[in-house]
């Protein structure tokens, strides 16, 4: 099976059961922090975020993704693709598709989340 899909549906399938707080998000525009937000959901390929801040769908940012295993954060390019405003009883968020990210980061995140699931299986 593909290691991408297996890691979506194996993070979504944690985030469900459990809650995680394992990585955190650091929003950025124009080079200025607009704030931090938590990870409720996180996969090779995207993240939900549960944030007060919303944008709207299709708009991009830079985030700076700190995981709990690693010091410096991995530096990603991200596109609003949900948007959650609360009314329909979901935390505030959004979901983000990551656009763009090294390869390096890539195959750490895999990695990361491959470590996650067999700790929590």
């Amino acid at each position: 099976a593909d290691l991408t899909l297996l890691l979506s549906r194996r993070a979504k399938s944690l985030s469900q059961r459990s809650t995680l707080w394992f990585a955190t998000i650091e929003i950025i525009i124009e080079n200025e922090r607009v704030g931090f937000a938590i990870c409720s959901d996180l996969s090779s390929v995207g993240a939900y975020i549960r944030s007060d801040y919303l944008f709207c769908v299709g708009e991009q940012f830079n985030i700076r993704l700190y995981l709990a295993s690693r010091i410096k954060p991995m530096e990603i390019l991200g596109e609003v693709i949900r948007v959650e405003t609360g009314e329909t009883g979901m935390a505030p968020g959004m979901g983000i598709a990551f656009r763009r990210i090294s390869k390096q980061d890539s195959d750490e995140l895999k990695q990361f989340l491959l470590r996650r699931f067999l700790t929590h299986v």
